[in-house]
């Protein structure tokens, strides 16, 4: 049986945004392929992880398309029943626990901004555009009806997926918990428009136990050997040697060392 081939697609940008551009059928030109954009609500800032994102958002809608899970009518029907045209319009939706989870967490994102650290809120960003916007977006939960059922389910479906070919860990799905958990107790305690958090109701994804794989004398040596006229040679000697760590091996400068004292 002959595979089906993906829809066709691309990203693009405009309005500091990117967009997606998808091949589709439009059934009132004789389903004669034309272009459709899309909003990816991810700026467009030259920054290699946001490109990341954008494109990972563009391989799993052009798969989605592709398999019938989504489509143009389920789009159109979900910008009526929330009567907005997009991601950009969010800003004028008041925050009230009867709006939709998804847009909460849109507009959570712009009112920490100013009070986090910028690798922090980075992390914060990049979770709630992928995966939780684009999961909770097909289950249309309000703040308010938002369950411990819908955030379990949730990390379940998380358990299925991957992530550049390998199941997402628990220590991955644990950080989403993490990142929801923080957005619905600002609801509860800075916003107070909720009067517990749900997430506290929730059992935390379970950290995955982590072994590490070390070499033995022979390979380490080997491994010196043949990094001799290498670069990185030292960096990995003090890796090896000393047990540091890949940042505290590259940040070693000249005036830590004690070239008197030797041990």
């Amino acid at each position: 049986m002959a595979k089906q081939k993906i829809i066709a697609g691309h990203l693009d940008h405009k309005h500091g945004y990117y967009y997606m551009v998808l091949s589709l059928p439009n059934p009132e030109k004789g389903n004669r392929k034309l272009p459709k954009w899309f909003p990816t609500g991810i700026p467009y800032d030259g920054k290699r992880q946001t490109e990341r994102d954008a494109k990972r958002m563009l391989k799993e809608w052009r798969e989605d398309f592709t398999s019938g899970k989504l489509t143009l009518a389920m789009i159109e029907a979900k910008k009526r029943s929330k009567g907005t045209d997009g991601a950009m319009s969010l800003k004028s939706i008041p925050i009230r626990k009867d709006m939709y989870f998804t847009d909460y967490l849109l507009r959570w994102l712009e009112i920490i901004q100013a009070d986090v650290e910028e690798d922090t809120f980075a992390g914060y960003w990049r979770t709630v555009h992928n995966p939780l916007f684009p999961y909770f977006s097909e289950h249309n939960a309000t703040l308010e009806e938002l369950s411990a059922v819908d955030l379990t389910l949730f990390y379940k479906y998380c358990k299925t997926r991957t992530y550049r070919g390998k199941p997402i860990k628990g220590n991955t799905i644990r950080h989403y918990h993490a990142v929801i958990h923080k957005a619905l107790q600002d609801a509860v305690v800075v916003l107070r428009i909720l009067q517990y958090n749900v997430a506290d109701y929730v059992v935390a994804p379970k950290v995955d136990n982590y072994v590490a794989p070390y070499a033995d004398t022979d390979e380490l040596r080997e491994l010196v050997n043949d990094l001799m006229h290498s670069p990185i040679r030292v960096p990995v000697m003090f890796a090896a040697f000393y047990g540091m760590r890949r940042s505290e091996a590259l940040g070693i400068r000249k005036a830590v060392i004690d070239r008197k004292r030797k041990p």
